[in-house]
Formats: C-alpha cells, sequence, structure tokens
C-alpha cells in the first residue's frame, strides 16, 4: 500500500512539473469527486491503462474522490489507497448525470461467474466486442473465473474469463451472473 500512495504522490508531482511552463490550458476544472455511471462497475487500475491490473472494481453509483488526471483517466483516492479509473465509466458528480446500475452487477477479479442465455449459446471471444472471433460458445451454467474488465466496447460491456474449457476469452457483461 506504501508503494501505491507514494506512487500515486509522485505521479501527481509529475504532472503539475510536466504543466509548469506549458502553453496548455487545462479547458476544465478538475472535479473533487466522480461517480461510477455504469451498471457494471468500474476498474480502480495502477496506471491509467485499460491493460494495468485491476486492483477493485468499484460499484455503480459508488463516489470516489479526484486527486488528478491524465489521457482521459482520473487518479481517485478509495480504500486507502490511489488508483486510476477511466474517465468514460464515471461522471462530476456535481454534474448529476442521468444513469441506472440496473441491471449490472460488479465483480472483482477472480470471482466465479456462470453464463445465463436464454437460448443457444454464449460466444467468449478473442477480444471484446460482437465482430471479434469467437473459439468456444457454453452452454448456461457454464462457470468462468473473472479475469479482467469490465471494458466497453460498441456500447456492450465485457469481462474477461477463463475456464478449464474456453482457456481465456472475453464475454459480454450481460450474459453473466453471480454463483449463487
Amino acid at each position: 500500500m506504501a508503494r501505491t500512495l507514494l506512487r500515486a504522490a509522485l505521479m501527481i508531482a509529475l504532472l503539475a512539473l510536466s504543466n509548469r511552463g506549458s502553453d496548455r490550458v487545462q479547458a476544465t476544472t478538475l472535479p473533487e469527486a466522480v461517480e461510477v455511471i455504469k451498471p457494471y462497475g468500474a476498474a480502480l487500475r495502477g496506471e491509467p491503462s485499460s491493460d494495468a491490473g485491476i486492483a477493485h472494481v468499484a460499484s455503480c453509483g459508488e463516489w470516489l474522490t479526484v486527486a488528478g488526471e491524465q489521457d482521459g483517466w482520473y487518479l481517485v483516492y478509495s480504500r486507502a489507497a490511489y488508483y486510476w479509473v477511466g474517465g468514460a465509466r464515471v461522471a462530476d458528480v456535481l454534474a448529476r448525470v442521468a444513469y441506472t446500475c440496473e441491471p449490472g452487477f460488479t465483480f472483482q477479479p477472480q470471482d466465479v461467474v456462470q453464463a445465463i442465455v436464454a437460448s443457444g449459446c454464449l460466444s467468449v471471444r478473442a477480444f471484446p466486442g460482437a465482430s471479434a472471433p469467437y473459439d468456444h460458445c457454453v452452454a448456461s451454467y457454464h462457470r468462468f473465473l473473472v479475469t479482467n474488465g469490465p471494458i466497453e466496447e460498441d456500447g456492450e460491456d465485457w469481462f474477461e474469463v477463463w475456464s478449464e474449457v474456453t482457456g481465456r476469452g472475453w464475454a459480454r457483461a450481460q450474459y453473466l451472473f453471480p454463483v449463487d
């Protein structure tokens, strides 16, 4: 935890130094807090990148204190540490953006989930997106381990999942449910 706090403090200092003497002027002010507005939550990561590891997934409706911003990512304070959250998954709490948390679930990395589809099977794809190729199609109640996500692609949320049958792949969030 001390390393995360030190890294965040260094990042804030570097951001401040990089803007000193610059011709860039920030067009908007930094919000004091943001709120998660996506039904499947928002991944809190160690670096401002979708490829960075996930420390925790914040739930829809959760407020996060903002400490900085970089390239569309907010540096936020949550659970006694600093993390990065993608700006597309949150909104300034003062903006009062309309959103709904239904029908989403918040899954943490390593959670066990199950696929539930009304008919047919769930496609497990090579990367997030309906146009991505798929190698496996699994029936309802197939269990997976969540390894990454949520990530939005083409207006849909996706989770990276793994099972012994499928290996690693991406599944649409709307077809993943907690195991009872």
